[in-house]
Order: C-alpha cells, then structure tokens, then sequence
C-alpha cells in the first residue's frame, strides 16, 4: 500500500468535501471522520477486487453489517481475509481469516495520553501491518516503547491537525529495528 500517497489523497477528499461554514469544532470532527472513511474506501478500491476474500471495516460504512452485525471491527479501519463455516443448520456464516491492517488514527495535536491509549490497540492486535496516525511529530518517541511491543510491521503517519489541511505535509515513519525510520 501506498501510504502517504493514500492519506494524501484522503486528507484532500476530506478538506474538499466538507462543509466549511459549520462551526470549528464540528467542521474539525467531520473532516477527521471523512478523513477516516475516505481512507477506507481506498483500501476497499484496492482489498475488494474479490470480496470473497477480503473486507475491509469502518465506522461508517454498513456493507459488511448483515454478515458480521458489525461496521467497525476494533479499529477505525480493519483490513481482513476471510473464510466461511457451515452452521449446524447449514448456512454460510462468514469469519475473519487474518488481520491484513489495523490502522488507528488520533488527531489531538497536544494530547500524548490520547495517542497512546489509542496506539496501544495496535499492541494487542494480530495484523501483519499496523498504522497509526497522529498530529504531532513529538509523539513518535513517546509512542516508541509501544511500537516495539508490537507484532508486524508497524507505521506511523504524522499529518496536520484538520484544521490546518490546507497544507499538506505528512511523515511516514517505518519502526525498523526498533527505531523509527522516515519512508
């Protein structure tokens, strides 16, 4: 996956879809949720090609409700493989296979505490890839400790705050032996 590519293009749909006249806090909350959904909706372009095979879990998106009475699997985005059983009473009930991504996002420009809670679902998580995306450049070294306590490759994505999406800079950072290391 393309991840800064990705959230790049995200962050824009987001800044553009948005109605600006509503007020801070709102206009902020629903950029950050669009944010998230229109992430989602890149990866499903890319995991859908058999959704036999994969899903892929937001908030907001309802498609996979009826099979696993869920939208949101544990993380604001969960990209699964999946498989099917027989139920005694033969019918096809669907199961996650493997954790793909798990990717947790807090945008809070100075709240460390909020961050971690947050990243620290990514610890107890089984996915080859974890990403966690954040606002602030300063909670990569309080989120290390963390990070190295996780399986799988592990990514992190520092963006602006939504309020000030009107520039576009974004990190990504690889944890590579136990250090993070800027893509």
């Amino acid at each position: 996956m393309k991840i800064k590519e990705n959230i790049t293009k995200s962050i824009i749909q987001s800044y553009n879809s948005v109605d600006k006249s509503l007020s801070i806090q709102s206009l902020h909350s629903n950029r950050s949720k669009e944010f998230i959904e229109n992430f989602a909706h890149i990866l499903r372009k890319e995991y859908f090609k058999d959704k036999s095979i994969y899903r892929v879990f937001s908030r907001h998106f309802s498609e996979n409700r009826n099979e696993f009475k869920t939208n949101e699997l544990l993380y604001d985005i969960s990209v699964c493989s999946i498989s099917f059983v027989l139920s005694p009473n033969k019918n096809k009930l669907l199961y996650i296979k493997k954790a793909i991504w798990q990717i947790e996002s807090e945008l809070h420009e100075t709240d460390s505490h909020a961050s971690l809670v947050d990243f620290n679902k990514l610890v107890l998580g089984s996915a080859e890839n974890k990403l966690f995306i954040c606002s602030n450049i300063k909670f990569l070294e309080t989120l290390l400790p963390a990070a190295k306590c996780c399986s799988g490759k592990i990514f992190i994505c520092i963006i602006p705050h939504p309020r000030k999406w009107d520039k576009i800079d974004i990190k990504s950072y690889q944890l590579l032996n136990k250090k993070w290391v800027e893509n």
